[in-house]
């Protein structure tokens, strides 16, 4: 039985190496999903771009953090907030492992 998964990633200029975009600024395609626009810190996207996620503390990963390791040879690390506070379901820390990325609804 073939089995088939289709995910919608954030572009990223990078070809989803594991790291930041070499250019935030310029990936406007971010502003499209409403995760990544309302939780986007564009500076610290600036004065860290091409920089690994694994590099980075978790707490400091860019909304768009699910994606970029697609294709990424390094793991990260990543923490799940669920968006529905009223619920106030604890974060839950994750290992993403190499060549993956993370499915939301």
């Amino acid at each position: 039985m073939a089995i088939h998964l289709s995910a919608r990633l954030a572009w990223h200029d990078k070809g989803w190496n594991g790291c930041i975009c070499g250019n935030p600024k310029l990936n406007v395609s971010c502003m499209v999903h409403e995760h990544i626009r309302d939780g986007r810190d564009e500076e610290f996207e600036i004065q860290n771009a091409g920089k690994s996620l694994k590099d980075l503390s978790t707490d400091k990963l860019p909304p768009c953090s699910r994606d970029p390791g697609t294709f990424s040879c390094n793991g990260f690390k990543i923490v799940h907030h669920d968006p529905l506070d009223w619920r106030n379901l604890p974060s839950v820390e994750e290992e993403i492992p190499p060549y993956s990325f993370c499915t939301s609804p």
